[in-house]
Formats: C-alpha cells, structure tokens, sequence
C-alpha cells in the first residue's frame, strides 16, 4: 500500500502529507495505530476481541477509506477528492 501511494502522491508535492504507520518500530506510530483502531471499532470492541485496524488500510483524514490495495485509479480518484475537499488546487 504505501509504494502504491507514495507513487501517486508525487504530483502533489508539498500540499499533502503521507505517513506510514508502522507501529511495531515507534511508539508514536504504535499509538496512531491504536488510535486509528479506536475509532473504527470503539475502545471495548479493541480491547475486548483484539479488533484492529485492517493492515493494509489507508486512512485520509483519520478515515478509513481503502483496506485492500486499490487499483491506481481508484487511489488517484480518492486522493484527488480528499485534496479538492481541503480546498487544495489541483497540482
């Protein structure tokens, strides 16, 4: 997911940000992680029955919006539409 990502993502220079959450190297990505989990399923359904968030996912703006590897159409349309709806001008 993220090499199908940071190839899209280089028309866009600087106007968007792009972080992979690896969470077994960091604490600060291990806590992303949780907090990403926390707001698919709530706290107790974490806690409870182990429910994460799907790897791979990609999350724009704190929302889930791919848990597979989309088709680089698909990503593109996604990207364009979240960078238009921040009121960024086409690149």
């Amino acid at each position: 997911m993220a090499e199908a990502v940071e190839e899209v993502i280089l028309k866009y220079g600087d106007s968007i940000r792009f972080t992979k959450v690896e969470y077994t190297k960091s604490k600060a990505h291990a806590r992303r992680f949780y907090d990403l989990s926390v707001s698919l399923y709530g706290e107790e359904e974490l806690k409870k029955r182990m429910r994460c968030a799907p790897i791979p996912s990609l999350f724009i703006d704190g929302e889930l919006i791919f848990d597979v590897i989309p088709p680089r159409d698909e990503l593109i349309n996604a990207i364009d539409s979240a960078v238009k709806k921040c009121g960024i001008s086409d690149p």
